[in-house]
């Protein structure tokens, strides 16, 4: 172990001066604003008639981000972006000027959901200047709102809160107002009085975007390439707490039988101080998040499932350093069953589909020297399962998942607005005997003055807690990637050991993993010829077992994409797997390997222009193995229709064939039974949404899937390949999945909602194999419904609003 850590000392050592080596080559130029305070604020109405607007500072001069990068904006169509404070407000009047107002697109969408056909101006600030907590707000031509706070991994849209703004569509164009109070931002009372500002306006008849500060599309990201705004001093933070309490009630009807319940529950949040933020929830109530997609999965791996909870994805950037965390975990389908008899199917019905939550609470925000600090804590309550005892008659309750702790702890120090080097640990800790876990990791994502480099660098050691005994495991990633410019390209390494298991509070398939990869991309960023954009792409992967060090697989592939000038998008690419692999995972058993043949795989797709108000979305996929009788095709349909402003529907139509698929049917006496198989996917997917106005909206969503897999002759696995053998066994299955919602949501006031919704679903596995589309539809509908309607209220109380009474700038 002391060689391994002294031989990745070294090497981190190297690879940090190889990084430090390269030229810096210098930043754009950054436009600069000095803000001004007004004593007398403006009424947020869109009209910008106020006498304040008349001196205000005036941000100007946007130039082109899409779909050139650099030009300046049309005289026509510029965009004029005053600024003004004052001890409780920022605030924003935009000037947008459009020579055809007639022709400004104003379709109407649910908040945050800002980017279809309509016009939309965003501003973007940062009171840290560090080049990522970025504070963003949206608002289209139609007067929808969108608000999301800037992540490592992209734009946190889960992440509300509260501000004000109007439109106006006049004879100049349009003008968006807006009032973003200090309670909707973090920053220091001794920070800097510089802050990070960005702007950017989309015109989307014509598919151009402008920001005031100039952004290179070759390297870097948006909120590295902000400009700054001066003066922000003498604003005392404010105290930022508010309540979110609601009120749920749920009828639920399954087999005849009607059940009532009724919930109370509390969201709270509180700014410790200017700078770090408490979150927390108490007896949480997570019955109208949206179904799961269910699907069938034949393969040795878990499926993971995106995270609907609202508490869960908000604010949760810090969380998810080094890919520790998977929510789901907590909440879920009980996963670590404490009792024999609780296991054994024949003496119970299928598990709970999830555990009691009992509450959940998430510290995070940053210092002012950005240190970023995060505290994470949710507590889970036993869980029980009745079965039926089948030597006493009686029903018995059993312990399935005992009361656990889940804790995570986050340091995240960011420098040169661009790298940082974090510490992170996530602990599950259960009562009783059952397993605990603790899993560190220490990550740092380094890069050079302009990011035309980065290095990326990854320890993490994984611990599992028996009654007895203990388990260690650990994975390592060194990466390093050429980001700036038209060829970019990487090459990097990924070490698991074969006791590495993070899965009590994150997700991972596989360990045993020594895997070495590359990648090259090339693209353009300005239009050329006939299109907007083009790239192409290179990748290869060689993989092996971490223990014993033995092959496992090869693949290489590319793929391309073309925007074109109409703004017809189309695509395809290739993956090879061109010497076959030894896979150890589909034989379910330790030590053995089967030797899947060599394939190729070949993808195309197109994507009309969404402006239009018919669109279509394709994908075709297709496959072989070689010297194999199999064959694979997919294909998705989508079709979209705009009604008008208000009415949006799309449907897709999913079809997978496979014939000849061979993989892991049954074990005989700890031996692995292969079957030769036909599969079939068939998918509906229908989505809707009718928006009333800029508060209220229906949508609906609507999913059936029918899956079978149709046996047709099996094999015993002798050494690494198959040999026939006579099996009677029927091993076919049927698999049927419908779920509907149909949502009314309704913003009656600032981050206060009510929603009513209905769902229906239905489940079946079966054998029956042999039946129609008709038939399965017919048989699945026979079958008991569940179906459930739900109200819910929720109502946003501010400290500032409620007891400092301030001031409402919309009046």
């Amino acid at each position: 172990m002391y060689f391994r850590a002294m031989v990745y000392r070294r090497i981190t050592g190297f690879l940090i001066l190889l990084l430090h080596a390269f030229p810096m080559e210098g930043w754009a130029q950054k436009k600069e604003l000095q803000m001004q305070r007004t004593s007398a604020p403006p009424v947020v109405d869109g009209s910008l008639s106020d006498e304040c607007w008349k001196q205000a500072p005036m941000a100007r001069d946007f130039v082109m981000l899409n779909p050139g990068n650099g030009p300046a904006e049309r005289a026509q169509l510029r965009t004029e972006v005053k600024l003004l404070f004052d001890d409780n407000y920022l605030y924003v009047a935009a000037r947008l000027f459009d020579q055809h107002p007639d022709s400004i697109l104003t379709e109407l969408t649910p908040r945050d959901d800002f980017s279809r056909n309509n016009d939309w101006f965003g501003i973007f600030i940062n009171p840290y200047n560090d080049g990522l907590s970025d504070f963003n707000f949206w608002v289209t031509a139609a007067g929808v709102q969108a608000d999301s706070r800037t992540t490592a991994d992209g734009d946190d849209f889960g992440w509300n809160t509260v501000w004000f703004s109007e439109v106006v569509i006049d004879s100049l164009g349009w003008t968006v107002e807006m009032a973003i109070p200090y309670q909707s931002l973090r920053f220091a009372e001794d920070g800097p009085s510089t802050w990070g500002l960005n702007m950017i306006r989309y015109i989307r008849r014509i598919r151009e975007e402008y920001s005031w500060n100039f952004i290179d599309k070759s390297f870097g990201t948006y909120e590295q390439q902000c400009g700054l705004m001066h003066g922000m001093e003498g604003i005392e933070p404010p105290v930022r707490l508010s309540f979110l309490p609601y009120a749920s009630a749920y009828m639920n009807d399954y087999k005849g039988q009607t059940d009532w319940s009724y919930r109370l529950g509390l969201d709270l949040k509180y700014g410790i101080n200017e700078s770090f933020t408490l979150d927390a929830t108490l007896v949480p109530d997570f019955g109208q998040v949206p179904f799961d997609n269910q699907q069938l999965n034949l393969s040795p791996f878990e499926l993971q499932f995106e995270e609907n909870r609202p508490f869960f994805n908000e604010g949760v950037d810090l969380f998810n350093k080094g890919g520790l965390f998977y929510s789901r975990r907590i909440g879920g389908a009980p996963n670590n069953v404490t009792n024999a008899q609780a296991s054994d199917t024949s003496l119970q019905p299928s598990l709970p589909e999830f555990t009691q939550l009992i509450n959940a609470i998430k510290v995070s925000g940053r210092t002012g020297k950005n240190l970023g600090i995060g505290v994470f804590n949710a507590i889970t309550a036993d869980n029980f399962q009745t079965f039926n005892n089948p030597e006493t008659g009686q029903q018995e309750e059993v312990l399935i998942e005992p009361l656990t702790n889940y804790n995570i702890l986050v340091l995240d120090q960011r420098f040169n607005r661009n790298s940082s080097v974090s510490l992170i640990n996530t602990s599950t800790i259960r009562s009783g005997a059952a397993q605990d876990a603790n899993v560190t990791g220490l990550l740092a994502d380094l890069r050079n003055k302009n990011n035309s480099w980065r290095l990326n660098q990854e320890f993490i050691l994984s611990q599992l807690y028996f009654s007895d005994s203990a388990s260690y495991g650990y994975k390592m990633t060194n990466r390093i990637d050429r980001t700036k410019g038209r060829f970019q390209y990487g090459f990097g390494q990924e070490i698991m050991s074969k006791a590495y298991d993070i899965n009590d509070l994150g997700f991972q398939p596989r360990a045993n993993l020594f895997n070495h990869y590359a990648h090259g991309v090339y693209q353009i960023f300005q239009p050329a010829g006939a299109f907007n954009r083009y790239r192409f792409t290179l990748y290869t992967n060689y993989e092996m077992l971490y223990s014993p060090r033995v092959f496992t697989d090869y693949y290489l592939g590319g793929s391309f994409f073309f925007l074109t000038k109409n703004f017809f998008a189309f695509g395809g690419g290739w993956d090879s797997n061109p010497i076959g692999s030894h896979d150890y995972f589909e034989t379910r058993t330790v030590g053995r390997y089967w030797e899947r043949p060599a394939r190729d795989y070949f993808n195309l797709w197109i994507s009309s222009d969404y402006r239009k108000a018919f669109a279509l979305d394709m994908r075709y996929i297709s496959g072989f193995w070689h010297g194999y009788d199999y064959t694979y095709h997919r294909l998705s349909v989508e079709p979209r229709y705009r009604f008008n402003d208000h009415l949006t529907l799309s449907f897709e139509v999913f079809e997978e064939w496979v014939s000849g698929d061979i993989g892991w049917a049954s074990s005989e006496g700890g031996e692995p039974i292969f079957g030769r198989r036909n599969l079939q996917n068939t998918r509906f997917d229908l989505r809707g949404s009718y928006v009333l106005n800029e508060k209220s909206s229906l949508t609906l969503n609507l999913r059936y899937l029918w899956s079978t897999v149709d046996y047709n002759s099996f094999y015993a696995l002798v050494g690494s390949e198959l040999a026939p053998i006579d099996r009677l066994d029927d091993l076919d299955l049927n698999f049927n999945s419908w779920n509907l919602d149909l949502r009314y949501s309704w913003w009656f006031a600032p981050a206060s909602e009510l929603v009513l919704l209905y769902r229906n679903a239905l489940l079946n596995l079966d054998d029956q194999i042999g039946q129609s589309l008709g038939d399965n539809v017919q048989g699945l509908f026979a079958l008991p419904q569940a179906n459930n309607l739900s109200i819910r209220f929720t109502y946003f109380l501010d400290y500032n609003a409620v007891f400092r009474q301030s001031r409402n700038p919309s009046s």
